[in-house]
């Protein structure tokens, strides 16, 4: 199994590259239309690349994967350093400088797992954990039956279950709850953090009122947002629960990465019988293509824009993704989402980038202590390894909930002890 998944990451890479060469010669025809996509350069410094991320994939599916940290390499590894490796439309020395900007954080999680750090051991924590686990996710979601009804109450008159207007009713949404308002930041921790948590929580300890609650509350903020990201959330929720308990973290990666590499096949086939993919169009583009696409917007930010490399842009109230979505895009409002290690080069500078990279490696060392003891850790690790792709870290915090749910269930009574040496959680 393992000598397959030596090759895999070839086919991947490979399959992503001969895509969008098919995608660009069949739809882009001015060169400034459609996220200033570019065609692929095949010279050395791509093939400098494809080959090092070879390298890597080989490196990296030939470990087991067993801690929560794990979860950061697997998600930011394959969405965003391996498909950047090959789609990138950036060459000579800058090029080799955003990949050693992209490949670090990898290095500083790796590093710090090793680490074994020790929380705190006061008394008060240690009284503080009496809060049953059960009681805390029944408060959870009657907060979270609270804040849609408020929701509801002032719903935009876009409010629908259409497809066809979405963008229209998230911009309704934003200009009646706010941005940064109570409601706004409940709505956010509900979609992001609690709807998945109740399918993690709910499916494992055969609950069905809690596993099957997130279904119809997320039909409602489709109703009001016109969002579609949380139910791929609570999927991927209900798939990381299910796994574990039968499984193991290994074997839930490898088979995503499997399901990845069937799916780029799966979009060369269609575009062979077809010549056209709707697999592409949907998924692969917004996935990979785009998201490539403005991490290059945002090297060029680094080094068109800043007022100093060391310390960032001046402060923006808006926040850094709208001012970059407004200069590269042309248009007010557009949020250009990255990911958090991009997010902090371009407002605070390399000062910045270290100091997340830093705090993310550190931050999932003591999820993996955690987790030993407490199994919702391995899930809050699992979503904040996701959020970060295209958010923030503080942002993935706070306004996502990790942070606050994190720190709730800190202070339940510990559930589950997770073997070291163990591939798997172990069960209630």
């Amino acid at each position: 199994m393992k000598i397959a998944f030596l090759v895999i990451p070839a086919i991947y890479l490979a399959g992503l590259a001969l895509s969008y060469y098919w995608y660009y010669a069949k739809y882009i025809i001015e060169p400034d239309y459609h996220y200033n996509f570019k065609m692929l350069t095949f010279d050395y410094y791509t093939l400098t690349s494809f080959l090092l991320a070879v390298v890597y994939s080989s490196i990296l599916f030939k470990r087991r994967f067993q801690k929560p940290s794990d979860f950061f390499l697997f998600f930011y590894s394959t969405i965003v350093v391996l498909p950047y490796s090959v789609l990138h439309t950036q060459t000579g020395h800058i090029f080799l400088g955003n990949l050693l900007v992209l490949y670090l954080p990898l290095l500083s999680v790796y590093l710090f797992s090793g680490i074994n750090f020790r929380l705190p051991a006061w008394r008060w924590i240690e009284v503080g954990r009496r809060i049953d686990e059960k009681k805390l996710i029944y408060a959870i979601a009657a907060i979270t039956v609270v804040t849609i009804y408020f929701l509801l109450k002032k719903a935009p008159a876009s409010a629908s279950f259409s497809l066809s207007d979405i963008y229209t009713r998230r911009l309704d949404a934003r200009e009646i709850y706010g941005s940064r308002t109570l409601l706004a930041y409940l709505s956010a921790i509900v979609m992001n953090g609690a709807l998945p948590l109740f399918a993690f929580w709910g499916y494992r300890k055969r609950n069905l009122i809690i596993a099957l609650l997130p279904v119809p509350l997320f039909s409602l903020f489709f109703y009001i947002y016109g969002v579609k990201s949380p139910i791929v959330y609570i999927v991927a929720a209900y798939l990381l629960s299910y796994f574990i308990e039968k499984f193991s973290i290994d074997s839930l990666l490898r088979a995503i990465f499997l399901g990845l590499t069937v799916l780029v096949a799966a979009v060369l086939l269609e575009i062979w019988i077809n010549d056209y993919s709707y697999l592409q169009q949907y998924i692969l583009r917004r996935a990979y293509y785009v998201t490539t696409n403005i991490i290059e917007i945002y090297f060029d930010f680094f080094h068109r824009y800043l007022d100093s490399p060391l310390t960032g842009f001046r402060y923006i109230p808006e926040g850094i993704s709208i001012y970059v979505g407004a200069i590269f895009f042309k248009t007010s409002g557009v949020n250009a989402n990255t990911n958090t290690f991009l997010y902090f080069l371009a407002q605070f500078g390399l000062i910045g980038y270290l100091a997340v990279t830093a705090f993310i490696g550190i931050l999932f060392s003591i999820f993996d202590k955690l987790a030993t003891t407490y199994t919702t850790f391995v899930f809050f690790s699992f979503m904040y390894a996701i959020l970060i792709l295209e958010q923030s870290a503080t942002t993935a915090l706070l306004s996502s909930g990790i942070g606050v749910l994190a720190i709730l269930f800190y202070f339940t009574k510990p559930d589950v002890i997770i073997e070291p040496d163990k591939t798997s959680t172990a069960h209630d």
